[in-house]
């Protein structure tokens, strides 16, 4: 019966220990056998069939090292009989590496005759998450200890009523007064009498509130004499119900900035008047800067009409002559005449270049074009000047995998490679220059990067000066005696168009050798090679390829008669009946009488009594007239001029000079959109 007993009573007292989730263990302290239950191994991430063979060792394995020591000591304080049980707190190594905290707590329960300690009974309990807590715990007050040991705020802290209890030291070596001296009233002393009611008050009305609250500004006595302006902010400290038991609070030293606040106080109305004051001249410097802007662009767009108009018809003149049966004088003559004026107009086009690119009004375009047949009439017109000056211009054999067709800006990138060229022929005396163009090197399916070199035997070029090439405005040798005069403009336009272009401009040289300047472009591919909308042929040196305008009546409106007539000529030879005009009004009137009819308007945009922007304005405005397409035509270089056309409703925008056939194009195209062909069976008709 008792041994039942003992049964039910060892089952209760295993209900208790799985109940409370500790760690049990039995030690037989004479042989140093030992026994732990599933929960005592699980703590530290085993199963307890992994730590067999049990015994005392299995314990010390596992305790770190410097709690061994406390351990006996603990042990020996409980066998002398000081200690009732034996408790201390132990690291142990769990599986995965790091230490577990539990309390381990445990007693004799059996002694031999002679008072040896033979079976002792023990638990475990984890701990880690106390101990994390505690961890935490002692370093935020570590923290906030070293917070206010290394501001100079003062912290002090009140009763749930808001007495006052106790300020940290730094009370002291602020004020200079005793821990004493405080007690005894010090704290109201301390305070200027001016703000120690309104700041007693402000602190009654805080604790009234329960809030966290900034009671304000006043002045605290400093142990140097001087009255010091403070801030003070105050919180509450809730209990676990939320009730307040006590406030804590800071006081800051914020003299020098209350000073500084006042003396800008002090002096606000009069920096008011002086922004006031300086808002004003700026605002009148900034309308200043852009009447100026405005007036540098006016005058930009006027020098650009009264350069290019007399040049434009000086070209015209030039490429209708090229077509006429002339001898060989006069035709090597002509030939002389169409090189100076495509040097004076590259010279033109390279100060209106650089002024657009001052006004970031520089646009690139974007078609379709042949690039061998560029390059051929390039080499052609320059070979004039290399002629001149008995030297050789060669263009290497292009590279097989040139693409025939790219689409980009092929004025800008003749531009380029006139600049380049122009500059070896001028800078070479005897020898050759060399145009090469590298093998493509794709970038994507539809994309190459181009490399054009330009190789000269002239003077060549110093390191030192090298920099100097491509800066606005700079020249290699700049004095007055210089044998070769320019602009210094060419470079500084040819590395800024190369890097709108996608690439980058630079020099290879050697002083007295020669120089190799080189320049790199992204250009588009054409989907599946398609040619461009119109015949790219490559112009020959005596001849002008004019395409068809039979039968297209077209309205020629400009001031200038030499223009007037280089149009007239050019278009009749293509077949259009033309009818010109000098100035808006005189269109306007012939326009509106109804006798009169064409199929298309090229008007000039800067002329004297109406201008071509009123004029086609008063189109556009005229519901007899609003159908008819306009090209713009102006000898002006500036995007702004080309955005004002075509807001007043030009239909598109042309600049003289212009190709004869250039001319001829961008009728056709303008008509063609006015009146598509028709699609049928996927051909066009027209």
């Amino acid at each position: 019966m008792a041994s039942c007993e003992d049964q039910d009573q060892h089952k209760r007292n295993q209900f208790v220990v799985d109940a409370m989730h500790v760690g049990t263990w039995e030690w037989n302290v004479q042989t140093g056998e030992a026994d732990f239950n599933d929960r005592w191994a699980e703590i530290v991430g085993y199963k307890l069939d992994e730590l067999r063979p049990l015994s005392i060792t299995t314990w010390l394995s596992l305790a770190h090292p410097e709690d061994l020591e406390h351990s006996s000591q603990a042990l020996e304080r409980h066998f002398s009989g000081q200690d009732a049980f034996y408790e201390i707190e132990a690291r142990m190594k769990h599986k995965l590496g790091h230490w577990v905290w539990v309390l381990d707590r445990g007693k004799v329960i059996s002694w031999s005759d002679d008072g040896k300690p033979l079976l002792m009974y023990g638990a475990h309990l984890d701990i880690s998450s106390r101990k994390e807590r505690e961890f935490a715990l002692r370093q935020s007050e570590e923290r906030f200890r070293a917070l206010i040991d290394v501001t100079s705020q003062i912290v002090w802290c009140s009763d749930a009523q808001g007495e006052l209890e106790e300020f940290d030291p730094s009370w002291a070596s602020y004020t200079g007064q005793s821990r004493e001296e405080w007690l005894d009233g010090g704290f109201r002393n301390a305070i200027h009498p001016d703000d120690r009611d309104d700041l007693m008050a402000r602190w009654h009305q805080a604790v009234e509130s329960g809030l966290p609250t900034n009671i304000g500004l006043f002045r605290l006595h400093h142990v140097s004499g001087q009255w010091r302006w403070n801030i003070s902010r105050t919180t509450p400290v809730h209990d676990s119900e939320g009730k307040i038991i006590s406030w804590i609070g800071m006081y800051t030293d914020v003299h020098e900035q209350h000073e500084y606040k006042v003396q800008l106080e002090e002096n606000q109305s009069n920096l008011e008047e002086k922004i006031k004051l300086r808002t004003s001249e700026l605002a009148k410097a900034k309308i200043e800067a852009e009447n100026a802007n405005h007036a540098k662009s006016q005058f930009i767009s006027n020098i650009s009409h009264e350069l290019r108009t007399p040049l434009s018809a000086l070209i015209g003149y030039g490429r209708i002559l090229q077509s006429a049966r002339l001898d060989k004088t006069a035709r090597d003559q002509l030939i002389k005449l169409n090189k100076a004026g495509e040097i004076l107009f590259s010279l033109i086009n390279d100060v209106l270049d650089f002024t657009k690119l001052e006004a970031n009004e520089l646009q690139l375009s974007h078609e379709t074009f042949n690039l061998r047949h560029k390059l051929l009439s390039l080499i052609s017109i320059m070979g004039i000047s290399a002629d001149e000056k008995g030297l050789r211009l060669i263009l290497n054999p292009l590279p097989p995998t040139l693409a025939r067709y790219y689409v980009g800006d092929p004025m800008r990138l003749r531009q380029i490679l006139f600049n380049l060229i122009g500059n070896a022929i001028k800078f070479t005396e005897q020898g050759e220059v060399r145009v090469r163009v590298s093998p493509p090197s794709p970038i994507s399916s539809d994309k190459h990067r181009l490399r054009f070199e330009v190789i000269d035997t002239g003077i060549g070029i110093a390191p030192a000066d090298i920099p100097k090439l491509f800066s606005r405005f700079s020249q290699v040798d700049d004095s007055n005696t210089r044998q070769h005069y320019g602009t210094g403009l060419g470079l500084a336009i040819v590395k800024e168009l190369a890097h709108r272009m996608g690439g980058s401009a630079g020099i290879e040289s050697v002083a007295g050798v020669g120089s190799t300047f080189w320049v790199e472009i992204i250009l588009d591919l054409t989907p599946d090679a398609s040619p461009p909308p119109a015949v790219d042929q490559a112009p020959m040196a005596d001849s002008v390829v004019v395409p068809t305008l039979e039968g297209v009546r077209i309205l020629a409106v400009d001031d200038s008669e030499l223009i007037l007539d280089v149009i007239d000529v050019i278009l009749s030879a293509a077949g259009a009946i033309v009818e010109c005009c000098p100035d808006g009004q005189q269109a306007l009137d012939r326009l509106r009488d109804p006798s009169y009819s064409c199929d298309l308007i090229l008007m000039d945009i800067q002329m004297p009594v109406m201008d071509g922007n009123e004029l086609v304005a008063h189109i556009r405005r005229d519901q007899n007239l609003s159908h008819l397409p306009v090209i713009a035509m102006t000898a002006g270089a500036t995007q702004t001029e080309r955005e004002e056309s075509l807001a007043a409703g030009v239909d598109e925008y042309i600049t003289k000079p212009f190709e004869p056939d250039q001319l001829v194009n961008i009728i056709r195209q303008t008509l063609n959109n006015q009146n598509p062909p028709s699609i049928s069976n996927g051909k066009a008709e027209i």
